[in-house]
């Protein structure tokens, strides 16, 4: 009798503990799905805001919050758009264009209408940046000031222009009928470095921007 007591207790202690571990893993399951898995705030974007501008407010990389965001494809930041911002407490106020960010800010470096988005396919391959369609020989402009790193022919790319930001971030001009700088010229931002190419009987300019030597989405990155 004492031996059908003892299994019995053995067994109600193992219903209590498998009770016990499946409320606890029901508990960490419901948190994940309300979301409370990783802290942090939401950031209301204002206008003319960019992914990168705000990566940099929050010391964050614009990959971090790409995938914090869940962010595929996306043309622009909306005015007034939540942006999950993990890991912090308090929001931060990000100066105008015109204070200190100026210096840092990626710009457009022709003015045009998109025609080949980043990671779209073409003869195979992914677009590593957006391709803007422009006029034939229309000036190029530095998006960002740096130091011209390559500045010559590239299979794939043409007449190529590369400028390093020495901060792991490298933007790339291709498809040019001209270029106007050499390797080793140190350039600001908005300075004229080559002259819009075409091919296949198009006018436009390829452009990338790489952390790394890792291309990222450059609408991430401009105004």
């Amino acid at each position: 009798m004492r031996l059908d007591i003892k299994k019995f207790c053995l067994i109600l202690l193992s219903l209590l503990y498998l009770a016990i571990s499946g409320c606890a893993t029901y508990s960490r399951d419901s948190l994940k799905r309300q979301g409370y898995q990783q802290r942090g705030i939401y950031h209301k974007a204002k206008k003319k805001e960019t992914l990168w501008r705000i990566a940099k407010v929050y010391d964050l990389t614009v990959e971090e919050l790409v995938r914090a965001n869940n962010i595929s494809n996306a043309a622009q930041i909306q005015e007034n758009q939540l942006i999950f911002i993990p890991g912090a407490s308090e929001q931060r106020t990000l100066a105008s264009t015109k204070e200190v960010f100026v210096s840092d800010e990626f710009k457009w470096p022709v003015k045009g209408k998109i025609i080949s988005y980043f990671g779209n396919q073409d003869l195979n391959a992914a677009n590593n940046g957006i391709d803007i369609k422009s006029a034939l020989g229309k000036d190029v402009y530095t998006s960002r000031g740096g130091k011209v790193v390559f500045a010559d022919y590239l299979p794939g790319y043409g007449q190529t222009v590369m400028v390093d930001h020495a901060d792991g971030y490298l933007t790339v001009y291709g498809q040019n009928s001209d270029i106007l700088v050499s390797v080793g010229d140190l350039v600001a931002s908005g300075d004229p470095i080559a002259k819009v190419g075409t091919k296949d009987s198009l006018a436009f300019l390829h452009f990338e921007i790489r952390k790394n030597s890792i291309a990222s989405n450059p609408l991430y990155f401009l105004p």
